[in-house]
This record gives C-alpha cells, structure tokens and sequence, in this order.
C-alpha cells in the first residue's frame, strides 16, 4: 500500500486508518453462524498486507495472520529469526518474546495495535521507525527504542495524532490503546 519516502496526506492516512481500525474491531470480536465468539488477530499486519480499493478509497486487510493462526491452533511456535525483515519491522516487542499460541487475547490485540500504529506511522511520515537490520537488532529497537514522533518528519501532525500513534507503539502492550474502537473514536475527534 505505501512506498517507503512517500506520505499521504494527512486526511487521506486518517480515513484509511479508520477503516483498517474497524477492520481490526470487526476481526477481534468476529461472531461465527452458530454465534459463538471466535475473536481473529492478525499478528502479521504491515503495509503490504493493506490493499486500497481504487474506486471509493477504502483500505482492507489481507492475509490474516493465517501461519500464526495455525501455530496457535497447534500450540507450535514460528521462530522471529525465520521472518523477513520487512515482516520484522512491523512485528510487537511481545512476540519477540512470547510465541502467539501462549499470549492472553488482550496481549494479541495489543500486538495488532501496535502494528496497525506501524502501518500508520509509514502512511504519515513514509518511513518505518525501526531498520534492524537483523533479526536481533530488530528485536532490540522493538523492545528498547522509542520511534522519533511522526511530527518531526511532518510538522503538519496535529499534536494529538502524534500522540495517538505513540500510544499504539509504546513498549508496554496495557499502555496502548485498549481496543480498536478506542482508538478510532480517539482519531474521530482529531481534526486533520
């Protein structure tokens, strides 16, 4: 969906953000037929999963996690090292550390949220915060280093945006936004 060096201006990241957030809300608290709850994390959100429809400007999310949805119906783990770099720079501190299959839900959806941040950080700013380049330095930067705020590259941010997306990407997954609809009727406030 988005070039790295390249940005979207800031209503257009805004209106797509909302509509990956309610993607997200829909997934994290899917009901099947037979309306049992069967809540769907992503884990694996990047910007090249989000495709953009042409004709009326809404984003989607593609390819829902579906290795680590296996992994946690099988209780397996998928080792970081094997992951590319790019999946890497969109992937939570906490699934460095913990494999997906023994993460409480709210740790899940965490994860996904501070992916969704990532993705919205590269929209606003066209650049990713964290470079790696291995596995270990990524694992580092997504667990020790705070993201310069997207304000600094893009000087037009409101400030509550910049604050908004911090709080998607802080290191500690109960400092971020609790659920995705928080954060979209956070960001409909936002005057962009």
């Amino acid at each position: 969906m988005f070039k790295e060096k390249t940005h979207l201006p800031i209503a257009e990241a805004v209106s797509l953000a909302r509509d990956l957030l309610n993607a997200l809300a829909y997934a994290h608290s899917h009901r099947g037929a037979d309306d049992t709850l069967r809540k769907i994390f992503h884990l694996a959100l990047n910007s090249k999963r989000v495709v953009v429809s042409d004709q009326v400007s809404k984003a989607k999310i593609t390819d829902f996690g579906l290795v680590f949805q296996l992994n946690n119906m099988l209780d397996l783990t998928t080792s970081y090292e094997e992951l590319s770099a790019f999946e890497l720079a969109f992937m939570a501190p906490e699934l460095f550390n913990r494999p997906p299959a023994r993460m409480p839900d709210k740790m899940k959806q965490a994860a996904d949220l501070y992916s969704f941040g990532l993705v919205f950080y590269q929209a606003l700013t066209g650049k990713l915060p964290f470079k790696g380049p291995s596995p270990e330095n990524f694992k580092k930067q997504h667990n020790e280093k705070y993201p310069v705020p997207p304000r600094v590259f893009i000087s037009s941010i409101p400030a509550k945006l910049d604050e908004a997306i911090l709080k998607c990407l802080h290191k500690d997954p109960k400092k971020r936004w609790r659920t995705p609809t928080e954060l979209d009727l956070a960001l409909e406030k936002i005057p962009t």
